[in-house]
């Protein structure tokens, strides 16, 4: 058990999905946003500077 599964299941039942979707398709979103948003910002800064 971690801290963040009761904040998943609780996600889960207020979307009315299953907390796996929560636990691994909303968060795979947001950890391959991440880096691309990170390298993206790089690149602008790049060029402008």
């Amino acid at each position: 058990m971690t801290p963040m599964s009761a904040s998943a299941i609780t996600a889960a039942r207020w979307a009315g999905v299953s907390p796996w979707i929560v636990s691994t398709a909303w968060n795979a979103a947001f950890t391959f946003s991440g880096p691309l948003l990170f390298w993206l910002a790089i690149g602008v800064m790049f060029i402008l500077l």
